[in-house]
């Protein structure tokens, strides 16, 4: 990857685009390679793209323009009364989510949780932006190391008698969540508003 071939540039042709934007979802402006003569209009970069292929639904969603409508709703709804029910849906969301996990988090908790969803998506993604909204979460960082993970870890209890881990779930080497961060943070910065369609880009594993 990443490695010029011992080829010749091509001389002639019209750039054509990389993938069919009448198969799969594409950025409106893509970069154009002379070499290859072509327009990479992929929705990512070379560590991180979902490719996502048009569908029936999904061209019925699209065409429905929900964002506006949803815009078009929340301007008829008083000011302070959305900022209660927004608070209100933070807070039972957060309350579940720690549900689900089998846990029965204090109010606080739940509440900071909520505060950085809240908080979510208002800046660009970065590492910095990831440390910020963990500071939100865990206000107390005595009996925590702040930061990305620097060992190996799992979620599950230990065998009484023998001690050893039986893991419901095997978190992803300590190595790897600053690769994916940056990754993510690369896709991000093709796939802007207006380059390509949000709901799309929001959630690469859909399958509809």
């Amino acid at each position: 990857m990443q490695k010029t071939l011992n080829l010749p540039d091509l001389k002639k042709g019209n750039d054509i685009p990389l993938i069919d934007g009448n198969l799969q979802y594409t950025i409106g402006k893509g970069i154009n390679s002379p070499r290859h003569r072509i327009r990479n209009n992929l929705p990512g970069t070379t560590s991180f793209c979902p490719l996502i292929s048009r569908t029936e639904k999904l061209e019925e969603y699209i065409k429905e323009d929900l964002s506006e409508k949803t815009t078009g709703f929340v301007r008829l709804v008083h000011h302070d009364i959305l900022l209660r029910a927004s608070a209100f849906l933070l807070f039972r969301n957060s309350k579940a989510l720690f549900n689900i996990e089998g846990e029965t988090p204090s109010n606080s908790r739940a509440t900071r949780w909520g505060k950085m969803i809240g908080q979510a998506g208002n800046r660009p993604l970065s590492k910095e932006e990831l440390l910020r909204l963990q500071q939100i979460i865990i206000e107390n960082s005595r009996f925590f190391k702040m930061g990305f993970r620097k060992e190996e870890g799992f979620v599950g209890e230990y065998d009484r008698s023998t001690g050893e881990p039986i893991p419901e779930h095997i978190s992803a080497r300590y190595q790897d969540p600053q690769v994916s961060y940056t990754s993510y943070a690369g896709k991000d910065e093709v796939c802007t508003p207006g380059n390509y369609i949000p709901g799309i880009c929001s959630n690469p594993g859909t399958d509809l």
